[in-house]
């Protein structure tokens, strides 16, 4: 959802239910009725793509996750699905990044593994002892500085810690984030799972989003379910403003 002039517009995108995972009647519907129920203009698009699978800045890039976007969309070709991309959003970029978290059936939402804080700032989880996500945490790290790097990125890139093992009731590693956080107004949500760095994770956040007050969300029933804040939330502009 973003704002035209003085208007609401919405760009539909398919859904398959996370690579044919999880298909429920009426869910390739809901964006549509829900986008006219808004009053928004309304851009039906051919690609397969969940909302968490994009990160953007607001300044033209975006960044996504090979897994979350070309393999919802083998039957195209790579370039042609970023060029897709780029003119639904009026993008100037998209940098893909490789990896997913134990687990995940989004099978690598970017919302998991690197956020923007500010057009040119980005935070992203570094792991605590024991984390099973450890080494993926590492190499996203290391993706993420070699792309900026190769473009001559002016960014900074923050840290704060993982939550560490989360573990379900059958004792199978939960993909837990605290990056699935979700901005608001006045205020941030970050999810909280009962374990030891749900304070620290929170204080870390709170540092980046100084105009804002943070908040722990309880999301271990969430996560059980898959995802967190940011997964069952959406922000809506203000007319008036571009987003």
């Amino acid at each position: 959802m973003s704002v035209r002039g003085a208007e609401l517009v919405a760009n539909v995108f398919s859904f398959d239910g996370w690579g044919g995972k999880y298909r429920m009647s009426g869910d390739v519907e809901l964006g549509a009725a829900l986008a006219s129920r808004l009053g928004a203009e309304t851009h039906q698009r051919a690609l397969v793509l969940e909302g968490g699978a994009l990160e953007v800045n607001g300044e033209g890039i975006a960044l996504t996750t090979a897994g979350s976007l070309f393999d919802r969309n083998s039957e195209r070709d790579p370039v042609e699905i970023e060029a897709m991309l780029l003119e639904a959003l009026e993008l100037e970029r998209v940098f893909t990044l490789h990896g997913a978290l134990i687990n995940d059936h989004t099978d690598g939402h970017i919302d998991t593994l690197v956020r923007f804080v500010s057009p040119h700032e980005l935070v992203m989880s570094w792991p605590a002892r024991g984390d099973p996500n450890g080494q993926t945490m590492v190499r996203i790290h290391a993706q993420i500085l070699c792309m900026i790097e190769d473009h001559d990125l002016n960014w900074t890139v923050h840290q704060i810690p993982s939550p560490g093992v989360v573990l379900s009731d059958e004792d199978a590693p939960l993909p837990a984030s605290y990056l699935n956080f979700y901005i608001a107004n006045d205020a941030v949500f970050v999810p909280a799972y009962g374990v030891a760095n749900d304070a620290p994770a929170r204080i870390a956040l709170k540092s980046l989003f100084s105009d804002r007050q943070t908040y722990s969300s309880p999301a271990r029933h969430l996560i059980h379910g898959g995802g967190a804040i940011h997964c069952v939330t959406h922000q809506e502009p203000a007319l008036g403003e571009s987003r």
